[in-house]
Order: structure tokens, then sequence, then C-alpha cells
């Protein structure tokens, strides 16, 4: 006998109980994506993250892509500011206008914190982390 059929079976008649059967008064069958704690769904959804993008490419190649975007991201939103590249380097770690840029990337193209903190020059990944909660 086939456990598929006899699953698919079994899954028909939840459906056709309706609302008379508790799974499904309760919500059971849909809430959620993955059964189990926040910590272990936050790391299973953190080991497959890749997949979501393109399930052919490797992490590697997906993290190339990402870092080429938020590279293309910060030159774009430099722009309007009137800032260059030397600007980052010359300007403050703690400058107004970075701090405004490191926000829009992070609310536009969502680069994590590490990365942030080389290329507009603002120190360390933590230092970002707080120069982003402090100006809210």
């Amino acid at each position: 006998m086939d456990p598929w059929h006899e699953y698919v079976k079994h899954l028909i008649g939840v459906a056709t109980v309706g609302g008379n059967d508790e799974r499904v008064t309760r919500g059971a069958f849909s809430s959620g994506w993955a059964i189990g704690t926040a910590g272990w769904r936050k790391a299973l959804a953190r080991e497959h993250r890749h997949h979501a993008l393109a399930p052919e490419m490797s992490a590697n190649e997906i993290a190339e892509l990402k870092t080429v975007g938020w590279h293309h991201a910060l030159d774009a939103a430099l722009t309007p500011c009137g800032k260059s590249h030397a600007d980052l380097e010359s300007a403050p770690k703690g400058a107004e206008w970075k701090i405004a840029l490191a926000r829009t990337l992070r609310t536009t193209v969502t680069p994590p914190y590490d990365w942030l903190a080389y290329p507009l020059h603002v120190g360390k990944p933590a230092s970002v982390r707080v120069y982003l909660s402090q100006r809210n």
C-alpha cells in the first residue's frame, strides 16, 4: 500500500470535515512554516536562506551577488548627497550624512552591519549598530 496515497486520503478527509475538526478551527494546519523553538527556526532559516534567491546557486555565489548589489546601492545613494567615496574616507566616523546613508542602505537593500562598517568608514560593525539606534 502506498503511504502517500493514504496520507492524501487523510488530508482530503480533514479538509472535507471543515470547521468541525479541532485542528482546523485552532489553525494547526495554517500557522508557521516550521514547528519547533524560535532558535531552531532561526537556525533552519539561516541554513537554507540561500535557496530563496536561486536554488541552483551556491551560497558563495549568492553572497557575491548581494555584495555587488550593496556596492551599487551605495554608489547610487552617494550621488544625491553630493558625496563620493573619498568623502567617506575623509569624513569623521559619526558624520550625520554617513549615518543617514547607512540608515538608507539598511532599509532599502539590508546589508549587514559588518559590510556597512567597511565602505562607510564608520568603525566597527557594532559602531554602525549604535549610530543607527541612537539616531532613530
